[in-house]
This record gives structure tokens, sequence and C-alpha cells, in this order.
């Protein structure tokens, strides 16, 4: 699950395989209008995020 700074869900990353990754943003988020993409790495994945939402994307140890 992808989550803005303040916990507002934005989309998914799932991990396809250990180099293919996709990002599905959700329809009402920051990420809107960002296709269904795929990113041959983890890290590329989070540059596309950070780059949409005119930010940084960072990882999280678990949920809430």
């Amino acid at each position: 699950m992808l989550s803005d700074s303040l916990q507002r869900p934005v989309g998914t990353i799932t991990e396809v395989s250990p180099s293919l990754f996709t990002i599905r943003a959700d329809a009402n988020s920051g990420l809107a209008g960002m296709e269904s993409i795929t990113f041959a790495s983890l890290d590329s994945a989070m540059s596309a995020i950070a780059k949409r939402m005119k930010g940084e994307c960072q990882l999280s140890s678990g949920h809430g």
C-alpha cells in the first residue's frame, strides 16, 4: 500500500518478480493520472512516485 505523508491511501505497488514492480494509482489521489506502469526495480518505482508527488518516497517498516 502507498500512502502520502498524512497517511491517506494513494495506490499500491506490487512486486511481480524480483525485477518487476507495478504501481497502480488510486483515482482520487496525488498519484491520479499516473498510468499503471512497470519498473525494473523498487528504487525506480519509488523515484517515479516521488517525482509525481513532488516530494520524497520512503519505505515504511510497518503499519500503524
